[in-house]
């Protein structure tokens, strides 16, 4: 499981196929496996100076409870590996809040019916964060535009506006000029 999570973060394997990867594993395994990513880049980014409190605000506003909640579990392990350690770090660590339940099963059941796995997929990742994702958030916005392509193959696109048809364009002209809008 480490060896598919690294290659989606190196960008060699598609987002898509380390969850397909991930969602067919044993949850045990994988839940190691992300435990282990998850410290991995929490130890690093300790290391290169966050703070615990800041990184759990950090989590809280741009992700949701759970996500902040896997953070201040994470924050306990690392202080946990020293014995000496700046008081007030470890002040930070022991006031974020305490995790409500945090693996698969203690999340209403969600782990393998897709919503559940998906988003610790998706939290383990982000965690990586920095240059690493790059390659896979190009790769994904290049499928994304490829399906809408395919979806929608008569779509203009020129300097970030988009015209879906000359039917649509129409239309649209139409309704304007009549509620007198120019």
């Amino acid at each position: 499981m480490t060896s598919t999570i690294r290659e989606v973060l190196d960008g060699t394997l598609s987002y898509e196929d380390g969850l397909d990867a991930l969602t067919v594993a044993p949850a045990a395994e994988v839940d190691a496996a992300l435990t282990s990513a998850l410290d991995v880049a929490v130890d690093r980014l300790f290391q290169g100076g966050w703070q615990p409190a800041e990184l759990h605000r950090v989590v809280a506003r741009l992700g949701d409870p759970l996500q902040a909640a896997v953070i201040a579990e994470a924050a306990r392990r690392y202080m946990a590996k020293f014995r000496d350690i700046d008081p007030r770090w470890r002040a930070q660590a022991d006031d974020l809040p305490r995790a409500s339940g945090g693996g698969r099963g203690r999340q209403g059941g969600r782990g393998r019916q897709g919503g559940g796995l998906s988003e610790t997929t998706r939290r383990e990742i982000a965690q990586h964060g920095e240059p690493d994702l790059r390659p896979v958030l190009r790769g994904r916005d290049l499928r994304v535009r490829e399906a809408v392509t395919r979806a929608f193959p008569r779509t203009v696109r020129a300097r970030g506006s988009r015209v879906d048809s000359l039917e649509g364009w129409e239309s649209g002209r139409a309704a304007a000029d009549e509620a007198n809008l120019g």
